[in-house]
Formats: C-alpha cells, sequence, structure tokens
C-alpha cells in the first residue's frame, strides 16, 4: 500500500509540475520554434507542409519579438498584384522553391521580395512565391504541381535554388513523377528546422516527438545535457592543455560516381520542368539565389552542368559584393534592402525571358 501511495504521489507531483509550467511559460520559450504554433502540418507525401490559412508569426531570432505572417490556401505567402495605374492584364510570374530566402523569412509581407517586386515593376505584374523554409527543390516542385499549377498557366515560371552539391539530384527519380519516401519519413515533421530544434543525443533522439510533449521532461532531458556538456568541454580543455587537441576533421569525400549521377539528374529535371512549363506556354528560367555564406563563383558548377537553353540568372555574382551581411536579417536571411535587389534583378530577368520565345516541347 505505502508503495501505490508513493507511485500515486509521484504521478500527481508530476501532473501538478506540468500543469504549472504549461500555464506560466509560453510554449515557444520551451521549443524555440521560428514560428508560433501551428506554422506546420504533417503530409504524408512530403512529410511538411505550411498549415494554410495560417495566422501567426514568425519568431525573429534577432531579437526576442515577432513578426506577424499570414498564409494563404496553399500555405504559401500571399501573392502580390500592381494596382490600377499600370493598364493592362498583369504579367503572371510564379517563383517555385528557394527555402527560406524566397519566403522572406524575417520580413513583413509588405517587404518581401514579391512586395518588391511588384512595386518596382514597370508593367502590370502579379507574383505568386512558394518557397517554403526546410522545403528541399524537389518537394517544393511537387507541391507547386500539386496546387498552382492546376490553375492558369503563367507567364513566366522562375525557378530559385540555393548554393549545394549534386549530390541530392543523384537520389531524384527517373522521369521525376513521385516523390520518394523521405529517409526520416516517420519524424520528418518533427524535425523540421523551421518546427522545433534537433535533438541534441542518442536518449532525446531515440524518443523522437515525445521528447517535445511534456513541458517536465523536455526542461529533465535538458538539464541533463549540461554535465554532458561541461565534461565534453572539460575533456577538450585538458587535451588542449597536453598538446593532444584534435585536428578539425576532414570534409567528407564525394563519390565521383554519385557526383556524375546527380550531374546527370541535375540537367534532365530542368529540362524536365522547362517541357512541362512549355506546354503550357509559360517561359521557364533558373535564378541561383544569393548567399552569404558561400563565395561569389559557388554556382559554377551548376552553371557549367545547366543544360543549353534553359536560361539562368546568377544573384550571387552579379549581387552579393553589393550585399553587406550586416544588413540581413534572423540569421542570415534578406533584410530589406536586400530583398529590394533580389526583387530588381527578377523583374529584369522576368522582361528578358518574356522577349525570349517559348520552347518547343522538344528542345533542348
Amino acid at each position: 500500500m505505502k508503495v501505490l501511495s508513493h507511485i500515486l504521489a509521484i504521478v500527481v507531483g508530476a501532473l501538478a509540475a506540468e500543469g504549472f509550467t504549461r500555464a506560466t511559460i509560453e510554449p515557444d520559450a520551451i521549443f524555440e520554434i521560428a514560428f508560433s504554433p501551428g506554422a506546420q502540418s504533417y503530409d504524408d507525401e512530403l512529410g511538411m507542409v505550411y498549415t494554410p490559412n495560417f495566422d501567426g508569426y514568425m519568431r525573429h531570432p534577432d531579437g526576442v519579438w515577432a513578426e506577424p505572417i499570414h498564409l494563404d490556401e496553399n500555405g504559401f505567402r500571399p501573392f502580390t498584384r500592381t494596382g490600377p495605374d499600370l493598364p493592362g492584364d498583369p504579367t503572371r510570374v510564379a517563383i517555385i522553391s528557394g527555402r527560406s530566402m524566397t519566403m522572406c523569412y524575417g520580413l513583413p509581407d509588405e517587404k518581401t521580395i514579391q512586395s518588391f517586386m511588384v512595386k518596382e515593376a514597370k508593367r502590370a505584374l502579379e507574383v505568386h512565391n512558394t518557397g517554403w523554409a526546410g522545403i528541399d527543390p524537389y518537394r517544393a516542385w511537387h507541391f507547386f504541381l500539386r496546387t498552382l499549377d492546376k490553375g492558369d498557366p503563367f507567364d513566366v515560371a522562375l525557378f530559385a535554388i540555393n548554393p549545394g552539391s549534386f549530390a541530392p539530384y543523384a537520389t531524384l527519380p527517373a522521369g521525376f513523377e513521385h516523390v520518394p519516401r523521405h529517409p526520416d519519413a516517420d519524424r520528418f515533421f518533427y524535425m523540421m528546422p523551421g518546427n522545433i530544434r534537433m535533438p541534441k543525443d542518442a536518449l532525446e533522439d531515440w524518443m523522437g516527438p515525445n521528447y517535445f510533449r511534456s513541458y517536465v521532461l523536455y526542461g529533465l532531458l535538458r538539464y541533463r545535457q549540461f554535465p554532458l556538456e561541461w565534461w565534453a568541454d572539460a575533456k577538450r580543455w585538458v587535451a588542449k592543455l597536453r598538446g593532444e587537441e584534435r585536428a578539425p576533421a576532414a570534409e567528407p569525400v564525394e563519390d565521383p560516381a554519385e557526383i556524375e549521377l546527380g550531374k546527370r539528374r541535375f540537367a534532365e529535371f530542368f529540362l524536365h520542368m522547362q517541357r512541362h512549363f512549355a506546354k503550357r506556354g509559360t517561359r521557364f528560367g533558373v535564378v541561383f539565389l544569393v548567399s552569404f555564406k558561400h563565395p561569389v563563383d559557388c554556382y559554377d558548377d551548376f552553371a557549367a552542368a545547366m543544360p543549353p537553353g534553359v536560361p539562368f540568372i546568377d544573384l550571387q555574382k552579379r549581387l552579393r559584393p553589393e550585399m553587406d551581411p550586416r544588413n540581413a536579417v534572423a540569421l542570415g536571411h534578406y533584410g530589406e534592402r536586400q530583398s529590394r535587389l533580389v526583387a530588381e534583378a527578377l523583374n529584369e530577368f522576368v522582361d528578358e525571358l518574356l522577349d525570349m520565345p517559348v520552347p518547343e516541347e522538344g528542345d533542348e
């Protein structure tokens, strides 16, 4: 009976602690989320999507304040359209992919790339931006097919990519008709960087999403990490005193065969998209986005692998020298002036694409 009483007391105490913690601490103070709760939803095909018609905020990493965000019926930031002062039907532009850089994380609606595009446009313009933080280009493409591509054809489609390796393209399926199951599909939603922090050790990783369901459990495990971190720091300090400090880990060596396959899939993927849009009478172009963490020539390999006849613009070479990273927001995302510069360059690229003929469906 005494054992049962002890167990009951522990359970009641844990529930009381959980209730008190939930009543006194904001959820985002615990989970360190980049968006207010509910911004993201599980999706069987893609692993995660942004919640349609979501109203909330971005928790700005530059400070403890919130930037409001509204998502439309597809979960994208709202499209923008020029006012009636520019006559004629608007040129419809889609910006696809680009992760958090095109999503303009940290900026309000009136300072996003699409907003500046319509403000600076010399023609009537309507811009839809499907950029989503944390979503890779292939999944971004398939969600575009599922949503905006079902409506009226766009006049111009811009596919935005970030610096990286050819290796991820090697995993794309031939034909590009389906989305392969994500290797971490069972916990993909829980691992998304915009949702909650990544697990730090094996115990948290083993527990998966359950780790975040209890404030008390989360706090206990966080405290458990402190002595582990202190012990690791102490071992590094002793090794440094003894002159036994480890050399930095070598960069992983990429498999040449995988890279060659990735280059072929890369070229085939962009040709596939160009042909898809050609059937709809849409001009297609690729945008290499500005990155503050990479050198000016970081897209040279991508540019060399781009199929002939697929237009692209390298914003890294064009804009990076005049962009001061100190003006960035939210840990390296475009600030207001940088968003405007990208928008102006994209408007010029749109004009160039509109002057080109739509390629034949079989053109390469």
